[in-house]
């Protein structure tokens, strides 16, 4: 008490002294956690049960078992499963643990990994309610609700606390949400709740961002406003049907339905920690950032022994992680450290351009004399991939394979030494290739791990292990630089040659402007000056395209139809992204469709090639795709209508564009003629429309003699 008495003096005195203080970030200590690395049923040190029915003062139609058909763990995932079954008088079973006097907690962060249930009529919560009931009943001792989403409308999750100032029988509760994408019952989300003596923060952790819902602070210390002051314990369940779970009735085709969880961890903030330092490093500094949770404190500190997950993410389409170094070895993503010292930890990236264009050609044979017969099917293929540089030069390169020999075409520009010494041309560069043939991304090379490397200031080609026999080169000089060929024998690499093998590949430009010496940076396929770092490797698959004649021919290219129907028709439209007019597209293109109802209806399930109960769903035209989207009535259509609604959706979400309606409103009398315009956000561009009308003018106009629904496509 002293001691907190003289920080406290300290505080003030250098606020009255005008000193500018600096609010450093809470530091979380790990105090419980369950990572579920077990099998059976939930740890009952950890977890105990609800059990039960009788509606839980919600008209639920559940009942509690402690079943393993409703709770286990297996796979490293808690497994809470809703069934329909007869048991004990009731048409459906479900689990609903908690953690009550074997976890309770007066403040904390708490962090809940899960992949919730879907369909009509489910009802997943992450909760928490206080243990000892100080302040009396429900509410007046509180409830925290971290996470909560209801089957009928799958992609919002919830936030919420309830007093008994503010609960949602008075309509006061207090609370918020998100949407998330791809849908919550798809993948796994964080869901974080921080609990402080004067606020509580909800998040949602996407792996990429951690996105905030919801704040609520303290008004007073009244309990009927703020009973947060007590120890309160977690729940977990999944509840079927109910007041807010059924509102849209339950659907019995959906089940079984399961929460998995892949972990619980609860944080609680140390004072005067032992800190320990966390240092990140990105390899390459362009490729990704790494996300910290929780987030560490100034100057990347933690609380010693507090548990630290890191996500990489890469920052474009690019890049691809590929492992952890230093204090931390693995190629997990996210991985989990503990701080129980100062920790140097680097997030590794690999390319990730440089796959699949490794071509199968006919069986005639492919002759590398020196013709440059060949450039014009591998060097300048719309396959090869542009290098650039560091002396205003640039390369493309390609690949081709057939049973005998792999084949790499190098075309290099080179502008920077025209003007330089003609003695000094670009017969002093050397051109190396790179195969890491096991594809495991050594540090070094063994014995079929090969560098092969044409001087041409050398009069041999050569390469490191000595396995030159059989290997054939071709170099001519261009206008503008050079262009080799090399075939490599397969025999040379200790492999046999098969379609979707793959292998670590690069190419680099050793550039001698200087007249007898390598430069001091070189131009590599990799990005790095150093042919030991195999983690800048792109992966070098072998394709299965046919290809015949010394001329350049495009792959061919593979449509398949997405047979699409609304039931019934006049209920609703589908998004798609990307669109296409006539519902073709190219073999292994990823569709995402969303079900938009009209007004008076309610999107029911996707049947046909998919059975989802999520309005939003992606798929992959790996061949020809049937679907129906089922809506239902909701409302009477009996009375006249005079006014028509137009419904405006933008894709993939408000945050890339915006529509302006001429006039405004977005309810019109019969006959309205409607402007509307695209405007995109910076960095994205207009796609086009689509839903009940198409087009790809960012203006255009539409006639309300309907309901209607426009569905406004963004692409960055």
């Amino acid at each position: 008490m002293k001691k907190n008495l003289m920080l406290f003096l300290k505080f003030i005195i250098l606020i009255l002294l005008g000193v500018p203080m600096l609010i450093s970030a809470p530091v979380w200590k790990l105090v419980w956690s369950d990572e579920f690395d077990y099998n059976g049923p939930p740890d009952p040190n950890k977890w105990g049960y609800d059990i039960g029915g009788g509606g839980w003062g919600n008209q639920e139609l559940q009942y509690y078992t402690n079943r393993l058909e409703n709770a286990r763990v297996e796979n490293g995932k808690l497994i809470i499963e809703a069934r329909k079954e007869n048991y004990n008088g009731y048409e459906y079973t479900s689990a609903r643990l908690k953690t009550r006097y074997k976890g309770d907690w007066l403040y904390g962060r708490f962090e809940i990994r899960a992949k919730l249930p879907g369909g009509r009529g489910t009802w997943p919560a992450i909760w928490m309610l206080p243990t000892d009931w100080v302040y009396g009943g429900w509410p007046s001792s509180g409830e925290i609700d971290i996470m909560e989403c209801v089957g009928y409308d799958p992609t919002r999750v919830y936030s919420t606390i309830h007093t008994e100032a503010y609960n949602h029988m008075l309509g006061t509760q207090k609370g918020g949400s998100i949407v998330l994408s791809p849908a919550p019952q798809d993948v796994f989300y964080t869901y974080i709740c921080e609990w402080y003596p004067d606020r509580i923060d909800f998040y949602v952790d996407t792996g990429s961002q951690v996105r905030k819902v919801f704040t609520f602070n303290k008004e007073s210390d009244d309990y009927r406003v703020w009973p947060f002051n007590q120890r309160f314990h977690l729940i977990l369940n999944i509840a079927v049907g109910g007041t807010w779970g059924g509102a849209q009735g339950v659907d019995p085709n959906i089940f079984p339905q399961r929460m998995e969880v892949e972990y619980v961890r609860v944080y609680q903030l140390v004072e005067d920690p032992e800190l320990t330092q966390i240092n990140i490093e990105i390899n390459p500094s362009q490729a990704g950032v790494v996300n910290l949770s929780p987030a560490p404190s100034e100057g990347n500190t933690y609380a010693l022994n507090t548990q630290v997950t890191l996500t990489a993410v890469a920052n474009t389409n690019n890049w691809e992680f590929f492992e952890w170094s230093g204090d931390l070895s693995t190629k997990n993503n996210p991985a989990v450290v503990i701080m129980n010292s100062n920790k140097n930890i680097t997030a590794n990236f690999t390319t990730a351009i440089y796959k699949y264009y490794a071509y199968k050609v006919s069986t005639s044979a492919i002759v590398v004399d020196g013709s440059l017969d060949e450039k014009y099917w591998c060097i300048f293929s719309t396959i090869s991939k542009p290098v650039i540089g560091s002396f205003n030069n640039k390369a493309y390169f390609g690949v081709l394979w057939d049973s005998q020999n792999l084949y790499v075409g190098i075309e290099v520009e080179d502008t920077s030494l025209i003007s330089n010494d003609s003695s000094n041309l670009w017969e002093d560069d050397s051109v190396e290739v790179y195969l890491d043939v096991e594809h495991n991304h050594k540090s070094s090379y063994d014995t079929y791990d090969t560098q092969f490397i044409k001087g041409y200031g050398v009069s041999t080609i050569w390469e490191r292990s000595g396995r030159i026999n059989g290997v054939k080169h071709a170099y001519s000089t261009t206008s503008t630089g050079y262009s080799v060929e090399i075939a490599i024998p397969w025999a040379n690499l200790g492999v046999i040659p098969s379609v979707g093998m793959m292998f670590g590949f690069d190419v680099g430009i050793n550039d001698d402007d200087d007249g007898g010496s390598r430069d001091s940076q070189a131009m590599w396929a990799g990005t790095a000056n150093n042919y030991l770092t195999t983690q800048y490797f792109g992966d070098l698959i072998l394709a299965d395209y046919l290809q015949t004649g010394e001329e350049e021919q495009e792959p061919p290219i593979t449509y398949h139809t997405l047979n699409l129907t609304i039931n019934p028709q006049e209920a609703g439209v589908v998004a798609s992204y990307p669109i296409s007019s006539n519902n073709q597209y190219p073999h292994n293109t990823l569709i995402t469709l969303q079900a938009i109802p009209r007004s008076g209806w309610k999107f029911i399930n996707w049947s046909g090639d998919i059975f989802s109960t999520s309005t939003l769903i992606s798929l992959i035209m790996d061949n020809d795709k049937s679907l129906t989207a089922n809506f239902e009535q909701t409302i009477s259509t009996d009375t006249e209508i005079l006014t028509y609604k137009l419904d405006l959706v933008i894709l993939p979400s408000t945050s890339t564009g915006k529509v302006i309606l001429d006039p405004p409103g977005g309810i019109y009398t019969r006959n309205t003629v409607v402007v509307l315009v695209a405007q995109p956000s910076s960095g994205y561009k207009f796609l086009g429309w689509s839903g009940d009308i198409y087009g790809s003018s960012s203006y255009i106009t539409i006639t309300m003699d309907s309901d209607k629904i426009v569905v406004a496509n963004f692409v960055e």
